[in-house]
């Protein structure tokens, strides 16, 4: 998996333990 990708699932599990889950997160495209 890429940094990105990890960071992303990483953010994500983190928004909906706090019950943020309707937060968009964009990340820049590195590729």
């Amino acid at each position: 998996m890429r940094a990105q990708d990890i960071l992303e699932q990483y953010v994500r599990t983190m928004c909906e333990a706090v019950g943020e889950t309707n937060i968009t997160i964009e990340f820049e495209d590195a590729d």
